[in-house]
């Protein structure tokens, strides 16, 4: 186990934005108070409306940036990282972020708000380089690529597409994280609705 590498998504998978998206969505007027807090549906509902596309970007932007430090982590995931520290298994966090949302202040770094986002969880420390083992990159095969580069034995992700990828190295074990039970057909990804499902698999 020590000396294990382990690779896990950022957005969806350690971060959780459910609550965060409603709000936001609440206070403009998107969606009505008592809509289901689901970031899918928001984004569903939201897409419905006219120019509903543009609008989803503007809430991606502010839930992504200034406002990020609302959104929480899924529950679980401070419990799998200090776990893996204490047990000498090496974490990266490798996330597809652009730099810059299209439709958000220019001057906020969407990968800088991420980071303090990190650090404030508490979730930096439990790296072994800090945040030198939090990587970014611009497309979902170069976060692929970036994977195979770090030889993760294993990676964990909420999006199948990061899995379905060619790029995606064929040696690392696919944890699929599904909490809310999206991808209910047979797969070969190994399925986990929560983190402690996941921990008890890679430590146990």
């Amino acid at each position: 186990m020590e000396g294990q590498v382990v690779g896990v998504d950022l957005d969806n998978t350690i971060i959780c934005y459910d609550g965060l998206f409603h709000r936001l969505a609440v206070e403009r007027g998107l969606v009505p108070h008592d809509f289901q807090p689901s970031k899918k549906l928001i984004r569903d509902q939201i897409r419905e409306l006219p120019d509903g596309e543009i609008e989803w970007q503007k809430l991606q932007a502010a839930a992504y940036g200034p406002r990020i430090g609302e959104a929480g982590v899924f529950p679980g995931v401070r419990d799998f990282f200090a776990t893996a520290s204490a047990r000498g298994v090496r974490t990266f966090i490798v996330s597809h972020k652009t730099r810059h949302a299209p439709y958000g202040d220019p001057e906020v770094s969407l990968r800088e708000a991420a980071v303090e986002f990190l650090r404030a969880q508490g979730l930096v420390e439990c790296l072994r380089d800090r945040e030198a083992d939090v990587f970014f990159t611009d497309t979902r095969q170069a976060k692929c690529r970036r994977v195979e580069t770090l030889c993760c034995a294993t990676f964990v992700d909420d999006l199948l597409e990061t899995f379905r990828e060619p790029e995606f190295p064929q040696t690392t074990e696919r944890l699929l994280f599904d909490p809310l039970d999206v991808y209910s057909e047979s797969l070969p990804e190994l399925r986990f609705s929560s983190w402690a499902g996941i921990t008890k698999h890679v430590f146990d």
